[in-house]
C-alpha cells in the first residue's frame, strides 16, 4: 500500500479524488478479472515501495527522518551532487514509465487512488528537474549543516538515547565535510551560471555558520550528545563514542571554516541585489514550477498574491468586529498585542498545564485515527 506522510504536497490527495469523480472511473471502472488486478496492484504497491525509498535514500534528511522513518539516520545524503542528481532522475523517469505500464483502469478503487497519488509524487519531483536547484544547497531558513545542529540535542527528529541512535548521528557529522565542500562547489558553479541566492539572504545565512564554529571540538554543538550521554551507556561504548565524536567535530572544524570564508569572501559578493526567482536564468519558468510543486495548483503567482490579500482584508476585518467584544478599544491592527498582555487570555499556569492540554487534544485524536487510517 502506498504510504501516507507529512511530505505529500497539499491537495494531493483531494486532486485525485476529483479527478477519479471527474471521470467517473471511481464508479464505473469496467470489471477486470480479479486476477489480473490483483497482479497489477501487487506491482503499484511494490513500485510505490521502492519510490519512496529511493526518494529517502537520495535525501533521508527531508524524506525519512523528518517523516519519523529512521532507517536511514545513519545518511546525510548527497542529492546535491550533479552525478547523484542525474541517476536520482533517470531512476523517477524509470519509475514513471513503470507506473504508466500499469493498467490503472484495472485496479480497485482504492487501488486507484494510490496510483493516482504516486503518479503526482513522481511527476512532482520531475517537474524541477529542469531547473538547477543543487546550485543552491543553502539558504537561511533550510540547510543540512543547520538541521544537523538541530538534531544534536536528540530531541528533535533524530533521538538519541541508544548507542546505535548515537552512532547514527556520528555517521552523519563524519559525512557533512564531504556534503560542504560540495555545496562549495555547486555555488562556485552557480556563480558562473548567475544561479546565487540574493544578497539579503546571504548576509542572513552568513551568521548562522559562524555561530557553528568552536574554538575546541568540546565547545561544539555537535559535540552535544557526549555531553548528555545518558549513564547507562556502558563504559566501552562512552569512551569510543566520545573518542569518535571527537575525532568527527575535529574534522568538521575546517570544513565550516572553509564554508564560512567563501561565503564572505566569494559568495556574498556575488550575490545578486534582485530578489525572487524570476531574476534566475530561466525564473519566470522555475517560478511557475515551483508555484506548481508546493501549492498542487495551476495558479498564477499574481493570483496567489491576490489570494493572500483577500486573507488578509478577511482576517482583519474579524479582528475589527471580534475586539470590541473583547473589550478592546484601541488602534485598527492592535489587538493581537492587546490580547498577549492580558491575563485573562493566558488560560495556562505552568507548562505542566500546556502539555496537559495537548495530551487531551491527542487522545481525542488518537481515537478518531483508525476510522481514517489503516496504517498507524
Amino acid at each position: 500500500m502506498l504510504r501516507f506522510n507529512p511530505s505529500l504536497r497539499a491537495g494531493a490527495l483531494a486532486a485525485a479524488l476529483l479527478a477519479g469523480l471527474a471521470s467517473g472511473t471511481l464508479a464505473h471502472a469496467a470489471p477486470r478479472p480479479a486476477a489480473a488486478a490483483s497482479q497489477a496492484a501487487v506491482r503499484l504497491d511494490r513500485l510505490a515501495d521502492a519510490f519512496y525509498d529511493a526518494r529517502a535514500k537520495f535525501d533521508p534528511l527531508l524524506y525519512a527522518t523528518a517523516n519519523g522513518d529512521s532507517r536511514y539516520d545513519d545518511r546525510l545524503g548527497m542529492a546535491i551532487s550533479p552525478s547523484v542528481r542525474s541517476r536520482q532522475f533517470a531512476l523517477y523517469h524509470k519509475m514513471q514509465q513503470q507506473l504508466h505500464a500499469i493498467d490503472r483502469a484495472g485496479l480497485s478503487d482504492s487501488a486507484r487512488l494510490n496510483y493516482d497519488l504516486l503518479a503526482s509524487e513522481i511527476s512532482a519531483m520531475l517537474d524541477l528537474e529542469a531547473f538547477p536547484e543543487h546550485l543552491l544547497p543553502l539558504n537561511q531558513f533550510d540547510n543540512v549543516p543547520s538541521t544537523l545542529a538541530n538534531y544534536a540535542s536528540g530531541t528533535g527528529s533524530q533521538p538519541l538515547t541508544n548507542p546505535k541512535q548515537y552512532r547514527a548521528y556520528l555517521a552523519r557529522l563524519q559525512q557533512l565535510p564531504a556534503w560542504i565542500d560540495q555545496a562549495i562547489a555547486n555555488m562556485k558553479e552557480g556563480m558562473h551560471q548567475g544561479v546565487v541566492l540574493p544578497k539579503a539572504l546571504t548576509v542572513k545565512m552568513l551568521p548562522q555558520f559562524q555561530q557553528l564554529r568552536s574554538g575546541t571540538p568540546e565547545a561544539s554543538i555537535f559535540y552535544t550528545p557526549i555531553k548528555i550521554m545518558p549513564a547507562q551507556f556502558s563504559a566501552k561504548d562512552k569512551q569510543q563514542l566520545t573518542a569518535d565524536y571527537r575525532a568527527a567535530v575535529a574534522r568538521i572544524a575546517p570544513a565550516l571554516d572553509r564554508l564560512c570564508q567563501f561565503i564572505e569572501n566569494d559568495y556574498l559578493p556575488a550575490s545578486r541585489e534582485t530578489s525572487g526567482y524570476g531574476a534566475l536564468p530561466n525564473g519566470q519558468a522555475w517560478y511557475k514550477a515551483r508555484i506548481q510543486h508546493n501549492t498542487n495548483l495551476p495558479l498564477a503567482a499574481d493570483a496567489i498574491h491576490e489570494l493572500g490579500l483577500k486573507e488578509v482584508a478577511r482576517i482583519r476585518q474579524q479582528m475589527d468586529e471580534l475586539g470590541p467584544k473583547l473589550g478592546y478599544t484601541g488602534p485598527a491592527g492592535g489587538l493581537p498585542q492587546w490580547v498577549a498582555a492580558q491575563d485573562k487570555f493566558k488560560p495556562f499556569k505552568s507548562e505542566a498545564e500546556v502539555l496537559a492540554a495537548y495530551r487531551k487534544i491527542y487522545a481525542t485524536v488518537e481515537q478518531k485515527l483508525p476510522a481514517y487510517f489503516s496504517l498507524l
